[in-house]
């Protein structure tokens, strides 16, 4: 049996630079003034496994079980809270 992990790869890069000021800052009259700056980042996630076998092949998906309950907790306190401020302009009606 062969096994093969599969991952979700996200990545992003960026950079910027500056220049010169305007000199009308009273703190720093003579500032010249410059700037620059990079960088970049990659995250892998677990995606889920092939599983070969001589008699078939199978892809596993990973659910992140905590992720999903995580969600759950988040949709349930949303659902309270503009549930009780429906109610509360309601009655002020």
């Amino acid at each position: 049996m062969t096994i093969i992990p599969l991952a979700r790869l996200t990545y992003g890069f960026g950079a910027g630079f500056g220049s010169g000021g305007s000199g009308e800052d009273s703190a720093h009259p003579a500032s010249s003034g410059e700037g620059g700056g990079y960088g970049g980042g990659i995250r892998a996630d677990p995606a889920g496994v092939v599983r070969i076998s001589d008699n078939d092949v199978v892809v596993e998906p990973y659910v992140n079980v905590t992720r999903l309950g995580l969600a759950g907790i988040l949709f349930a306190a949303w659902a309270i809270f503009w549930g009780a401020y429906t109610i509360r302009h309601l009655r002020k009606r």
